[in-house]
């Protein structure tokens, strides 16, 4: 890897500093502050939060610059990454997943588990049984079991997509593997399920990489010397871009036991960075300073050009098991960090820019189910971020996006839907965050609470039924097997 740092002083320096609009750097300042004390906020360390405009209220979502702060970062952390005794593969599918597939909840829906430390595709298993078809001409039972789980998500409209990001390269990717692999015609009219992704990603444990031929890409990420030669490995590998490249080697940075460091000196901006940073230095050209090489300086500059200060308590991350995730304190802006705000502050500049894009705007990724976190607003017209680009695209939504589960009781057992009822499934939600709540997760607070007069008998739980007829009535909000707050 070139060594893209920029000393002080050089020819390159003294033209960012030439350049630079210092308007656009304090607006970037402010966005970044604020951003950072909503969620000091939304965690109980900040009593007040007071937006400076509507596009910063507690309704609109952004990705925090810290990447303890980061949700996605925080399951993986949490359930892949230090989980004893998952080999190594299946550390880094796993990670790769929650990224290619993007939202919330996808490992649970692709294997049918609940249990966020079990809810792990086997890679290993599911590449062994690719190489056997060869031999057999048999799918194998683990392969069937997860299309099958697949075909069910998908018929039930459960969430697996997010909408930060375009998927389209990567779904075409995993198609035409599976079709080729099985049967012989990549572009073969059978467009499968959304288990293709996965059996794609399966077959990097066996197939020749793309950029090293000698290695599989599972092997050339486990022993990257860099998240650069991650970022090679990844994008060897057909229908993966520098935004997948990037984006997935980052994630596996929290891996303690890869080489990857989202800290370091190559940054391959998002067209939504790429937009900032366009702003940001008017005039100055790609070929004077790359767009990548601008992002590390903004990074290594900060603290004379920048006053931005991060809490403690996002310093480093502990799991719940003890495992402390970073050498080095998360105390200021990483180079990833600073790549992620600012393509944050291009979707800020939109909605300021559009005040009425903020109503409008649905938030699909949804916060951590352990950790309190305000709702947030959804309304009848969707904002999807494409790409990075974070261009704003209305769609209108349509009354099947969602879903209002049916009520399948005996005819003696009748659902009452009273004020104490409402009033209970309320509180039990706020206390476990608002957002992306399951009914298991609502029952065992009723349970742990002596089951408040309800009847839990055998597969029938009213609290289930309760939780339907608040969707009818627009309290709450379906999507798949999770729940949300309709205030």
């Amino acid at each position: 890897m070139p060594n893209i740092l920029i000393p002080a002083g050089s020819t390159k320096d003294q033209s960012l500093r030439n350049s630079i609009d210092w308007d656009v750097l304090k607006d970037y300042e402010h966005f970044v502050k604020m951003v950072n004390k909503r969620t000091l906020f939304q965690k109980g360390i900040l009593e007040s939060y007071t937006p400076t405009d509507p596009a910063l209220g507690l309704e609109v979502e952004y990705f925090h610059p810290s990447i303890t702060a980061d949700d996605r970062m925080v399951y993986i952390m949490e359930n892949i990454v230090t989980v004893p005794g998952l080999k190594w593969q299946n550390v880094i599918g796993n990670t790769i997943i929650s990224h290619f597939y993007g939202a919330r909840g996808v490992h649970n829906v692709l294997t049918g588990i609940d249990d966020d430390k079990k809810a792990h595709i086997d890679f290993i298993l599911l590449g062994k049984e690719q190489q056997d078809f060869k031999e057999t001409g048999e799918v194998g039972e683990y392969t069937k079991k997860l299309r099958k789980i697949a075909v069910a998500a998908k018929e039930n409209k459960q969430k697996i997509w997010g909408t930060t990001e375009l998927h389209t390269s990567i779904q075409t990717a995993g198609r035409r593997f599976v079709n080729e692999w099985y049967l012989g015609n990549a572009r073969h009219d059978d467009k499968g399920t959304w288990s293709n992704v996965s059996e794609w990603i399966a077959s990097w444990t066996h197939r020749p990489s793309g950029h090293n031929p000698k290695k599989t890409v599972m092997t050339g990420m486990r022993e990257a010397k860099d998240l650069y030669e991650g970022f090679l490995y990844l994008t060897g590998e057909n229908m993966i871009g520098d935004y997948y490249g990037y984006h997935c080697s980052t994630s596996n940075s929290v891996n303690p036991k890869l080489n990857f460091s989202h800290d370091s000196k190559f940054v391959a901006p998002g067209p939504g960075a790429c937009e900032t940073l366009e702003l940001m230095f008017p005039g100055l050209s790609k070929k004077e300073v790359p767009l990548g090489e601008r992002v590390v300086w903004i990074r290594e500059n900060q603290k004379e050009i920048l006053d931005i200060q991060f809490h403690k308590e996002l310093w480093n991350y502990t799991t719940k098991n003890g495992i402390k995730i970073f050498e080095d304190e998360q105390n200021e802006l990483k180079s990833y960090g600073t790549e992620v705000s600012l393509c944050q502050y291009s979707v800020y500049c939109r909605l300021k820019n559009n005040p009425h894009l903020i109503k409008k705007r649905k938030v699909a990724r949804v916060a951590p189910k352990a950790k309190p976190q305000l709702l947030f607003e959804k309304t009848e017209m969707e904002e999807v971020l494409v790409g990075e680009t974070c261009k704003v695209k209305m769609i209108k939504e349509e009354p099947s996006s969602i879903i209002v589960s049916k009520i399948k009781t005996a005819k003696t057992k009748k659902i009452t839907l009273n004020q104490p009822n409402i009033d209970l499934i309320k509180r039990i939600m706020s206390s476990l965050g608002n957002t992306s709540i399951r009914h298991d997760q609502v029952l065992k607070v009723i349970i742990s609470e002596g089951g408040h007069g309800l009847r839990l008998d055998s597969n029938w739980k009213e609290s289930w039924a309760i939780m339907q007829e608040m969707v009818k009535a627009n309290m709450l909000i379906k999507t798949g097997q999770y729940y949300d707050l309709n205030c």
